[in-house]
């Protein structure tokens, strides 16, 4: 199970992830974060992953290419 916090001000959405990111909560992930994006014309993201427990680090880098490829906006992750 994966938790989304997004909150959006000035052009920029800010996404406090929790729990477990897998290949199916990354879905779920970017389902909720793509669909923010496409009814606010956001083009700056920042992504707190502080307190998310990544079973595969591939599944971070595999969001930040379909980010980058879709929206070409600018994309923050801290983890």
């Amino acid at each position: 199970m994966i938790n989304i916090k997004m909150e959006y001000t000035k052009k920029t959405l800010f996404i406090k992830l929790s729990g477990v990111l897998n290949n199916e909560t990354l879905l779920e992930l970017k389902r909720k974060v793509f669909a923010v994006i496409d009814d606010y014309d956001i083009k700056n993201v920042i992504l707190n992953g502080k307190n998310l427990i990544i079973n595969d680090n591939k599944l971070l880098n595999l969001f930040r290419s379909t980010y980058k490829n879709k929206y070409n906006g600018r994309l923050t992750i801290k983890i």
